[in-house]
């Protein structure tokens, strides 16, 4: 419960700040857009607050697969580069394969 406490205080805290900027006129767009546009730094924060528990490093590599898709997703927003999802499957799925024979690997290392 500590965990969704800090998450929620931490969006509300956010959510008032960007509000405060809209009212004075520094922010252009409206609150709900901008939920649209960053709404990925909350995989972010969830792949990130993974990889830092104690027990993160059993998931070492699915936590950084969370980051790495969130900020895929708030690149896209953000239109830094464009991302299509179906482009990426079709060109790049053999990579999951290659993740899962590390992950196999790694796992058979342990034992």
């Amino acid at each position: 419960m500590k965990s969704f406490s800090k998450i929620s205080g931490l969006l509300l805290i956010a959510l008032g700040i960007l509000l405060f900027l809209n009212s004075l006129g520094y922010i252009s767009h409206t609150p709900w857009q901008l939920v649209r546009i960053y709404w990925p730094l909350i995989i972010i924060y969830l792949g990130i607050d993974g990889l830092l528990r104690p027990s993160g490093s059993k998931n070492i590599i699915f936590n950084s697969l969370v980051c790495l898709s969130g900020l895929v997703l708030l690149g896209d927003n953000l239109n830094l580069f464009h991302f299509n999802l179906f482009m990426f499957i079709d060109k790049f799925w053999p990579i999951l394969l290659i993740i899962l024979g590390i992950s196999l690997i790694v796992k058979s290392d342990k034992k």
